[in-house]
């Protein structure tokens, strides 16, 4: 890249991870908590309901989807040197480019907390399999990162209880794979969008875009649900393959909007950031 040099990214880096210590060591903190609270959790659980069941794997999924969103959240901080205007203005006069400038952000704020967070879960991995080998067995022991594979959620009911709907069975197992990429591309979307925010709200930003994110999700999720509903009512006759296939291209059509999205706010975001705002009514 023309505008990128590494040494002069490096300097920034440094002086970055300086300047906004408290900040990152926070985020770092909080991530780990965070974590290990979901790991005790789990463990409680495991122990209630005697091992591995649906509610457990429900848990574990859910604790992952809110770790993954407190970790977008943080990118919400990608220009927290806006914040205030001798922060901004010191950040302006860094001797680097804008790239170099971007590219620093991205790597301490979302970078760094996506690395913190597997760090935290390798910690909380090791801690939750000693107490379940310690209290229970070594055979009881499940890694957390189990909770990758978000669509086992939907299989885990039917474990050990399959009899006569083998067929049914098969037709779903199909949309597994769609439904992975589908909340895996929602995930990094969050990333982009959070991010965006920051270049639109200074301040506050994170508890704006998330009630604006709540708010559009539960129209889309709605819409979507009573446009499921009309199609089941007027094609009763439709075979459950057909059903299931059609669930299958909108989950893939859903991952498709969702990887757009995010590659025009990470443009837009880039953009903005190079403009540099001056201090508005918006972000004082």
């Amino acid at each position: 890249m023309k505008d990128f040099n590494s040494k002069r990214f490096a300097q920034f880096v440094k002086w970055d991870a300086t300047i906004n210590a408290k900040l990152y060591r926070t985020m770092a903190i909080v991530i780990f908590c965070t974590t290990l609270a979901f790991a005790l959790l789990h463990f409680i659980v495991w122990q209630i309901g005697n091992g591995l069941n649906a509610s457990f794997s429900l848990l574990q999924r859910t604790s992952f989807l809110a770790l993954m969103n407190l970790v977008s959240c943080c990118a919400g901080f990608l220009l927290h040197n806006f914040r205030t205007k001798p922060k901004r203005i010191l950040e302006m006069t860094m001797p680097a480019s804008n790239c170099e400038k971007f590219l620093s952000h991205v790597l301490l704020t979302i970078i760094g907390s996506i690395l913190v967070l597997l760090a935290s879960m390798v910690v909380a991995d090791g801690i939750h399999a000693l107490l379940t080998w310690a209290v229970m067995d070594k055979d009881q022991v499940v890694s957390l990162f189990s909770t990758f594979d978000f669509a086992s959620t939907l299989r885990t009911p039917f474990s050990g209880e399959v009899n006569d709907d083998y067929i049914v069975l098969s037709y779903i197992s199909r949309i597994f794979p769609h439904l992975n990429l589908m909340m895996y591309s929602s995930i990094i979307l969050s990333f982009s969008y959070y991010a965006f925010s920051n270049t639109v709200l200074y301040k506050y930003n994170i508890p704006a875009a998330y009630v604006i994110m709540y708010v559009l999700s539960m129209i889309i999720s709605i819409s979507i649900f009573i446009a499921l509903l009309a199609f089941a009512h007027k094609n009763s006759d439709v075979p459950g393959s057909t059903v299931f296939s059609f669930a299958s291209v909108l989950a893939t059509v859903w991952t498709a909007i969702n990887l757009a999205l995010t590659v025009i706010l990470a443009i837009a975001t880039y953009f903005r950031y190079t403009k540099a705002q001056l201090v508005n009514r918006l972000n004082r």
